[in-house]
């Protein structure tokens, strides 16, 4: 069974372990998913990889997302740069 939850619980457990392969599906999720919870929860776990190339304008851009909850986690995953 490959449902998105278990997808998701994947890419979150692997985050938490440092797991550098992790940022890709975790981009997608902080720009794509639907329910802001785990926008949110994607865009905490970023914050090892915040200098990243491909990670910084990903969470600048999402600066501008409607929810407050990602908005704030984004500027606290920012805050080391």
């Amino acid at each position: 069974m490959n449902r998105p939850y278990r997808q998701r619980a994947e890419t979150l457990a692997r985050a938490r372990q440092g797991d550098a392969d992790a940022v890709t599906p975790l981009l997608a999720m902080l720009q794509t998913d639907p329910i802001p919870y785990w926008q949110a929860a994607a865009a905490n776990l970023l914050q090892p990889w915040a200098e990243a190339t491909n990670v910084t304008p990903a969470l600048i851009s999402e600066l501008a997302n409607t929810n407050p909850l990602v908005r704030q986690t984004v500027v606290e995953s920012l805050s080391p740069l």
